[in-house]
């Protein structure tokens, strides 16, 4: 997880560094959506814009619990969260 932490972190800086935009989505779903209705919150979701590809990896969370980051900018270089 650190190795992940610190190869995201140092790719954010490079690209500030050279006046690049960054932009990022940071989910932290753990309990939060336990008590709404996963069907009315997909909705909604979808309604507002978030695309279908990302419904299908929400809809995935909520049904199985668990999550993986991959960090990969080479074939050869790949870091998997734990």
């Amino acid at each position: 997880m650190e190795l992940a932490s610190y190869n995201l972190i140092n790719k954010i800086l490079h690209a500030l560094n050279n006046e690049i935009k960054v932009r990022g989505i940071f989910f932290d779903l753990e309990k939060a959506f336990d008590c709404i209705n996963h069907i009315f919150l997909l909705s909604k979701l979808q309604f507002y814009g978030i695309t279908e590809n990302m419904c299908k990896l929400i809809r995935s969370y909520l049904e199985n619990g668990d999550q993986r980051v991959l960090l990969s900018e080479k074939l050869s270089h790949i870091n998997i969260s734990n």
